[in-house]
């Protein structure tokens, strides 16, 4: 009988190790589990949220956490991650190992760019993407969460958003400006619209043209103190102005009621929320504004070159534009030859939208 050669022998030995390695890793986490519950826990009350998560995470003692793919979504608070108040999706983008043959996943949040690496026994068990989808624009601000309510619409007013698509919105764009060219964007999910911001600013604007005289509204959050956004009233069709950034069609040839409690650049009051900016402050009634986490409404009436804009219920700026000699075609009304539009900006943070509704006068 002839003797096996060194190569074959060799083979058979690779074949045997890698068959090993899954027995390897499944013991050595196997061993990890063990000792972590060995280890002693500081005393404190468990909520039942966390009890049940527990008993979902445990079969028989073995850990059987769900294995996410690339590309699926997984929603955390800032009790699983400390600093981050954000409990909203974050994308797997990477699938890793750990030093202990565990899977790993890489992370990636809402803004695009924090990173965390995550071990599997660390992420809900037993959780798919169509599961997670009714949670995963929660907000835990303050212990509560803030989730948006279905999409309804006001007696005689048009809903302009529908709570799940951007529909007839569209964002502006950026050429040559290197450095500068992200416009940020938009997304909208669970009756809600998230701005996003980019490197310079942005306009996420309505198609469909604006009657000359209507009323506008909608209600809006903040998620940090230093958000920054607003809503463009009564500008013409960006695209067709020749801007590098089409936002800046917004800019200078409509209005812009304010949204930012800091009152940039300058902290002058024809900069905070409530004002035309840069035209006029909001002195016509009690500005009060809703904490960050908790939302406003914002009714604006356009009449003609008369704007009345109304915070939480109470009329906070009445203005009337007489004319701009550095902008002539600035407050036109909308018509057939040269309709007008509408649209939010993208500036500092994630200023959120919701309930955006019109009508006509």
């Amino acid at each position: 009988m002839e003797s096996s050669s060194p190569e074959s022998e060799l083979d058979a030995l690779e074949r045997t190790l890698l068959a090993s390695i899954p027995l390897i890793r499944r013991a050595r986490r196997n061993c990890l589990v063990v000792r972590n519950r060995a280890r002693p826990q500081p005393a404190k009350a468990a909520s039942s949220t966390a009890r049940a998560t527990e008993m979902t995470k445990q079969t028989d003692d073995v850990v059987q956490p769900h294995r996410f793919r690339v590309g699926e979504f997984v929603a955390f608070t800032e009790e699983r991650l400390p600093g981050l108040v954000w409990a909203g999706e974050w994308e797997v983008v990477g699938l890793l190992t750990g030093g202990h043959g565990e899977p790993q996943y890489r992370i990636r949040s809402p803004d695009q760019v924090r990173i965390n690496v995550v071990a599997e026994r660390d992420l809900p068990s037993g959780a798919t993407a169509a599961a997670l989808t009714d949670i995963v624009f929660s907000r835990r601000i303050r212990g509560d969460i803030v989730a948006s309510p279905p999409v309804g619409g006001t007696p005689g007013f048009e809903e302009l958003f529908d709570g799940t698509s951007l529909g007839d919105w569209t964002m502006s764009t950026i050429r040559n400006q290197p450095g500068r060219d992200n416009s940020g964007s938009f997304l909208a999910r669970a009756g809600i619209l998230e701005a996003r911001p980019g490197t310079d600013i942005g306009l996420l604007w309505l198609t469909r043209p604006m009657p000359p005289r209507y009323v506008l509204r909608l209600q809006w959050m903040r998620t940090a103190p230093d958000d920054n956004s607003g809503v463009y009233l009564g500008f013409p069709d960006p695209t067709r102005e020749g801007y590098d950034n089409t936002a800046y069609v917004a800019v200078n040839f409509g209005f812009e009621v304010q949204i930012d409690e800091l009152a940039r650049p300058d902290n002058a009051a024809v900069h905070r929320t409530g004002a035309v900016y840069g035209f006029k402050a909001p002195t016509d009634g009690p500005l009060v504004v809703a904490p960050v986490g908790e939302w406003n409404d914002y009714e604006i009436t356009v009449d003609g070159p008369d704007l009345t804009v109304a915070l939480n219920g109470q009329v906070v700026n009445r203005f009337h534009f007489t004319g701009d000699a550095q902008s002539p075609r600035r407050g036109l009304p909308s018509t057939a030859e040269e309709p007008r539009f509408i649209g939010l900006q993208t500036h500092t943070g994630r200023v959120l939208f919701r309930r955006i509704q019109g009508k006509a006068l």
